[in-house]
């Protein structure tokens, strides 16, 4: 019943090899572009080219969604390659695809609306995945990415609120030491690595500081009852108890 129906015009167009399809969806007519990250052949959706990448077909809107990307690979459905959701206005169907994220340069956490994020200085990021340089160091994850929150002792923490990837353990540097662990928003940590050594201690007189233990040279001894801030004291060593 449309005005623009023309009965002689009646025919059956294949849809582009290649880049088109057409979904086996009731009352769908029309062709379709294909994903970029998809394979179309024969007018049919094959499936996404990456291998783990999961589609959903909208038999609504008549068109293949992308759901989910391997691990190491971030969610594009707009043309800025944002995982954008499928009712926002930037969506783009044709633009939907598993981009891998940069070996050893960035990494994703396994959530749906991550992106890749660059590995941060205090961190190495193997398979996509970060994995922290110092040991016993703690990262939070703050708005899809990981933030540096805790350092062992014998370090300081540097972050800085608007630059994840300054995020890391400082050691302090022989001739000063620090025996409490840095707490992101409680002690020790600073927002530029250049004020970190200032935040350790001197060593004290008479002993020597490898950024962690203070060791009294000989002929001097320290109080265990101060071993936060132990001072080096002439005399024989404590006789054992």
């Amino acid at each position: 019943d449309d005005p623009s129906f023309a009965q002689e015009a009646q025919e059956c167009i294949p849809c582009m090899e290649g880049i088109q399809y057409i979904p086996d969806s009731p009352g769908v007519f029309t062709c379709m572009p294909c994903p970029t990250g998809a394979i179309c052949e024969q007018g049919q959706f094959v499936g996404g080219r990456q291998a783990g990448s999961e589609w959903e077909l909208d038999e609504d809107r008549g068109i293949f969604l992308l759901q989910k990307c391997p691990v190491g690979h971030q969610v594009s459905r707009s043309a800025t390659l944002l995982p954008v959701a499928f009712d926002d206005p930037s969506f783009a169907q044709e633009a939907q695809e598993c981009i891998p994220c940069v070996e050893g340069y960035q990494y994703i956490l396994d959530r749906p609306a991550a992106v890749c994020q660059p590995c941060p200085l205090g961190a190495t990021c193997p398979l996509a995945r970060l994995e922290p340089d110092v040991p016993d160091s703690a990262w939070e994850e703050v708005d899809f990415e990981l933030r540096l929150s805790a350092c062992p002792a014998g370090h300081i923490g540097v972050r800085n609120p608007s630059i994840s990837e300054l995020d890391q353990c400082i050691a302090c540097p022989r001739g000063t030491y620090s025996q409490a662990p840095a707490i992101f928003g409680v002690q020790l940590f600073v927002e530029a690595a250049e004020l970190a050594e200032g935040e350790c201690f001197t060593c004290p007189e008479m002993a020597t500081c490898d950024g962690l233990a203070v060791v009294p040279q000989p002929g001097w001894w320290q109080s265990a009852s101060r071993a936060a801030s132990p001072p080096a004291r002439r005399g024989a060593p404590a006789a054992p108890a």
